[in-house]
């Protein structure tokens, strides 16, 4: 195997976020020959020596997440110097050159993995999710595009860049220009839902363990839901005697999430807001279709659908 940097990782899932990747993240983390860094989207190649702060709600999570001195970072890999693929997961690092940047320079033999989702499915996908947490205050998926522009020069953070983050071929192609073909494993979203143990078979391979070991896949991870009351959702959040009740802490916590996901009634994106999205991504769906070497026209099929996790 190539020689890494001390304590770096040898592998990197860098996007799509809401295409299924904390889910990939977790499954690797059940092979005894992968280590994954313990914290999932620490950003580091993104925002490397800076003091992470946005504007606009709901950074906290985020912010405390993110780990940008090298050192730092480094100390995520040290408990797994004995396995064969040490890897982490950051799928905004797709969306930001920078990284690609940073990446190249240190560890440039880094093996990237990539899941594409429908970019349009993807952006509702991601504001659903935000509407679960409580972290997006417009209640209208239309008017939340609309605002982005405006969010995005006020400096609110990537995760409400709706739909900026959809534009993979921009995004890929620079990254490809950094880094040979064979050094990604670039895979869809309809892959990890139609026949999960077969990617994870090519991922496993990829990264250079054993590509049978069975994986446990009846957990779905970071699952958006849909729309439900603010109130239900604050008393869910609170620590409240309701909340708390008597359960042991892992079933609260499941039990909680499954219940959000539950009361958000309404997840199927209004099909004008859908067209209008794949009106702007028409052009870089075609061009991504022939860097990847995957025919994804089926995206540019329109109309009102129920968008999954």
């Amino acid at each position: 195997m190539a020689k890494y940097p001390s304590n770096m990782p040898n592998f990197l899932i860098i996007g799509a976020g809401k295409s299924g990747t904390t889910s990939i993240y977790h499954y690797l983390k059940q092979h005894p020959d992968v280590y994954m860094s313990p914290v999932k989207d620490p950003l580091s190649f993104a925002f490397a020596g800076q003091h992470v702060t946005w504007a606009g709600p709901g950074n906290t999570p985020l912010i405390s997440r993110a780990i940008t001195a090298l050192e730092d970072y480094q100390s995520l890999f040290r408990q797994g110097s004995d396995r064969r693929a040490l890897g982490e997961a950051s799928s905004a690092y797709l969306y930001y050159p920078a990284a690609a940047e940073r990446l190249r320079q240190l560890v440039p033999d880094a093996k990237l993995i990539v899941i594409l989702r429908c970019p349009a499915d993807r952006a509702y996908s991601n504001w659903l999710h935000a509407r679960r947490t409580g972290d997006e205050p417009v209640t209208d998926f239309a008017r939340a595009l609309a605002a982005e522009p405006e969010r995005i020069s006020a400096g609110w953070s990537h995760f409400y860049h709706y739909r900026a983050k959809g534009l993979y071929f921009r995004q890929l192609s620079h990254w490809m220009t950094l880094f040979p073909r064979e050094q990604f494993l670039l895979s869809l979203y309809e892959d990890l839902q139609q026949d999960p143990e077969q990617l994870m078979r090519r991922i496993f391979k990829f990264v250079g363990v054993e590509p049978d070991f069975p994986v446990d896949m009846h957990k779905k991870f970071n699952v958006s839901g849909g729309r439900m009351g603010t109130r239900v959702q604050h008393l869910l959040r609170s620590g409240s005697p309701i909340a708390q009740a008597t359960l042991p802490k892992w079933l609260r916590a499941d039990l909680k999430n499954a219940i959000l996901r539950m009361g958000m009634r309404d997840n199927r994106m209004p099909g004008h807001v859908r067209q209008e999205l794949l009106n702007d991504y028409a052009s870089d769906i075609r061009q991504l279709s022939k860097l990847i070497g995957r025919d994804v026209s089926g995206w540019l099929q329109t109309g009102a659908v129920k968008t999954p996790s």
